[in-house]
């Protein structure tokens, strides 16, 4: 697992820039899925670029734009493999150049640390439920489906049987 500790006086002073009245972490997640922060505004709320971008989602979008907020000598951590349409997507390779950046890959968690993922669930330390951010019947499922390549929500939907 890769652990990022930000504190909540970073989340304040990002809050401050994109309008969030909470300064909460998950506020200014939602702020920034919703109105996609330009990379200007990046730069200068990170004071030159990112030193770590990540992408999970396995979006060209994300992970092209996750690159492009990096600054000089910054990592982009691409986790998951990216399918279909998304699975090719062009990596500004002048920009990899130029900024002296490293792009590296993780497939995922491995099968055999599944148990301790599992034990740290029912202790209450990983709370996957916080990831859900639709619940939908099994009528509106085939719509969001259909609509999944849009990227219009934040966290999983989840289809009700």
């Amino acid at each position: 697992m890769l652990r990022i500790k930000v504190m909540e006086r970073g989340f304040s002073r990002l809050s401050g820039y994109c309008g969030s009245r909470t300064g909460k972490p998950a506020d200014f997640h939602r702020f920034c899925m919703r109105n996609l922060v330009p990379r200007a505004l990046n730069n200068r709320i990170t004071e030159g670029g990112a030193h770590l971008s990540v992408d999970a989602l396995g979006s060209r979008e994300t992970c092209r734009n996750s690159i492009l907020c990096l600054r000089k000598r910054g990592r982009h951590i691409q986790i998951g493999l990216m399918a279909g349409p998304e699975a090719n997507p062009e990596i500004p390779m002048h920009v990899v150049i130029a900024r002296e950046l490293e792009i590296l890959g993780s497939h995922g968690m491995q099968a055999h640390q599944y148990a301790g993922m599992l034990q740290m669930i029912r202790s209450g330390k990983l709370r996957p439920e916080l990831l859900i951010g639709k619940l939908a019947s099994l009528e509106e499922g085939a719509r969001e489906l259909m609509a999944m390549g849009g990227f219009q929500g934040v966290g999983v939907t989840v289809i009700n049987l």
